[in-house]
């Protein structure tokens, strides 16, 4: 496994990106793996593009700054958990009872930002993996 370096610059990683997505385009027999892995560059490439992450220039301070969104994330799906029917109170806590809507609305903002931690788990694959493409 080829580890990218903390000091590389993210102009760097986006031209290896870039070409390992032209790569798999270029080959005969794309599978699904390989259409993940070119839809996971693309949207890889086109964040890198957008705030906050269109700023940073190290790999070092990407993989930072997708850390710590990650973090927030869990924290918010934590923070959702503690509302939703069939948690399990400790002894401090109150139950909250929410009508069937607010119940499906908190529950489809949780797969949402169940999503996002998955992209984000990816971003970081790609920032510390070169063989993410192979």
């Amino acid at each position: 496994m080829e580890v990218w370096g903390g000091s590389t610059k993210i102009a760097t990683l986006k031209q290896f990106v870039e070409a390992e997505v032209e790569r798999l385009l270029d080959e005969k027999n794309i599978t699904g793996r390989k259409k993940r892995q070119i839809h996971d560059g693309r949207q890889f490439l086109k964040m890198l593009t957008e705030e906050p992450y269109s700023k940073v220039t190290k790999i070092s301070s990407l993989k930072k700054l997708i850390s710590q969104r990650r973090k927030r994330i869990k924290n918010i799906i934590e923070d959702m958990d503690k509302v939703l029917p069939g948690y399990q109170l400790s002894f401090f806590e109150t139950a909250t009872n929410l009508s069937e809507t607010e119940t499906l609305i908190i529950e489809g903002e949780r797969v949402n930002l169940n999503a996002e931690l998955k992209w984000l788990h990816k971003c970081l694959g790609i920032c510390h993996n070169k063989d993410y493409f192979k």
